[in-house]
C-alpha cells in the first residue's frame, strides 16, 4: 500500500542535521550544554571561538550551518512536484489562522513564493481581502 504524505507532513518533517556541527540554543546554559554535546557526538574538541551564529538559536561551524540551508532549500524545491498550489494553501490558510482574521494574506503568499504569482491565480481563495495583482507588486518573487 503507498500512502502519500501531505502537504503539513512533509513540510514539519525535520532536516536531517545529526551528522552536522550544529546545535540550537537559546540562553547560555543550553549554549554551552549543546557544545559539549556536538563536540561529545563528533569527537571533536571544538571552543566557542570556533562557533558561528546562524539566527534562529542555531550555532554551529560555517560550513556545517551552510549545509543545513542547503539541505532545507532542497527540501523545499520539492514541494511544487508534490502538492498543488491549493493543497498549500489550504494547509497554510489552517496554519496562519486566515479563518480567525478573515485575511488569506499569508496562505497565498506562501503559495506566491512557491508556485509564482500566475500559479497563484488558480487557486481557490476562502478570504481574498486583496487580489493577486495588488499582491505582485509586493512580491518579491516576480
Amino acid at each position: 500500500m503507498n500512502i502519500t504524505m501531505t502537504y503539513g507532513a512533509y513540510k514539519n518533517q525535520d532536516t536531517k542535521s545529526d551528522d552536522l556541527k550544529i546545535f540550537f540554543a537559546f540562553s547560555n546554559k543550553q549554549f554551552d550544554e549543546g557544545l559539549r554535546k556536538l563536540n561529545e557526538r563528533h569527537n571533536a574538541d571544538l571552543t566557542e571561538k570556533d562557533i558561528c551564529a546562524a539566527g534562529f538559536g542555531m550555532y554551529g561551524i560555517k560550513d556545517d550551518i551552510t549545509e543545513f540551508f542547503r539541505r532545507i532549500r532542497e527540501k523545499n524545491e520539492k514541494i511544487p512536484e508534490l502538492f498543488t498550489p491549493q493543497t498549500v494553501y489550504n494547509y497554510e490558510y489552517d496554519n496562519h489562522e486566515c479563518g480567525y482574521t478573515c485575511d488569506d494574506y499569508e496562505a497565498i503568499k506562501n503559495v506566491m513564493d512557491i508556485y509564482g504569482a500566475e500559479a497563484a491565480q488558480g487557486v481557490k481563495r476562502k478570504h481574498a481581502c486583496a487580489t493577486i495583482g495588488e499582491l505582485a507588486p509586493n512580491f518579491d518573487g516576480l
